[in-house]
Formats: C-alpha cells, structure tokens, sequence
C-alpha cells in the first residue's frame, strides 16, 4: 500500500470541529435573525470556520456570489418560504458546497466532515449538495419549499391502510371521511 493510498483513506476518519465564533453565529441566525446567512470553510483539514456572511438584509444573490469557483465549502441560509394561504415560515437550509473543479482531496474532505458538522449545530429543514455554482438557484430551491397551508393538507394512504398527515398518523377507522388526492 502506498503512502498516498493510507492518506486518502485516513481522510475519512477526519473529525473537523466548528470553531467557538461559527457556533455562535449560527446560533445567531437560527434564533435572533441576526444574519440571513452564513458560509464555512475548513482550515488546516480540522477546523471550520466562517468564510462570510450576510446580515439580516442579504438577499439570496449575495449569498449566491459569495462561493468560489473552485473551492468546497459548507453554508446555512435563513429563507423565509411562503404557503399558499399567505404566510410564511422560517426554514434554514444546509449546503454542501464541493464544486468539480476543486480538488480530489476537498471534495472527500467536505464530504466526509459534512455529517459531523451537521450533529455539532443541530436539525436543518433541508439539505442541498452543490456541485456548480449554477445549482445554487434561488427559484428552484423556493419551488422545492413551498407547501400547502393546514388548512388543505397533504396526505398520503399508507400500506397499512392509515392515513398519514405530515407528522400524524391516525388509523382509517378513526376517519370520517378520507379523501383522495
């Protein structure tokens, strides 16, 4: 086996760590809206820390400019998605950012880091890996948020004849009336 060979294997035994100042600032944007987003880089294989952000104003083409062409990097957006009834609601997105033209080695190394990242700042509403600055699209990711209001709600009839709504489950025997869509 090879030097090279032990090394990219090894890699996935990294543990990259959030630096005290990213910790914060997510816990910024996530409960005091202070930014609207927030960008990470790994330094020295092991740290992670703030690359930039956007205060509460940013708008999703600034955030969209901040990535490199050819660097990996990891990011949490603050969007504000609208229900057809009106409202709307908060929902913080994670991206993984490891474009083709970066290298070999930072693409395994944000990939590989990417879980242990996301235990060390908690649940995310969604997900998003990105392998082109193209793919980072605030049109498309919106179209992939946008839901129903409550009061027309989703529902799927499961294989064990229950109704399932989002987050509650009840048995067709305590329905009324099931709908289908």
């Amino acid at each position: 086996v090879s030097t090279q060979s032990t090394w990219d294997l090894n890699i996935f035994m990294i543990s990259l760590k959030m630096s005290e100042d990213g910790l914060k600032a997510y816990n910024e944007l996530k409960f005091k809206k202070k930014f609207k987003w927030i960008i990470f880089k790994v330094l020295a294989d092991k740290d992670i820390t703030i690359d930039s952000t956007g205060d509460s104003k940013s708008t999703f083409a600034d955030f969209e400019a901040q990535f490199p062409k050819s660097e990996g990097r990891y990011a949490v957006y603050d969007m504000e998605v609208p229900f057809t009834d009106g409202h709307k609601e908060s929902k913080i997105l994670f991206f993984l950012y490891a474009p083709a033209t970066c290298s070999a080695h930072d693409r395994m190394l944000y990939s590989s880091g990417k879980k242990g990242l996301k235990d060390q700042i908690g649940s995310v509403s969604k997900e998003y890996q990105v392998n082109d600055r193209t793919d980072i699209n605030e049109e498309k990711i919106l179209g992939g948020l946008i839901k129903q209001p409550l009061s027309q709600p989703r529902h799927l009839l499961t294989s064990n004849g229950s109704v399932s709504y989002k987050h509650l489950t009840l048995p067709t025997s305590d329905l009324v009336q099931i709908s289908v869509v």
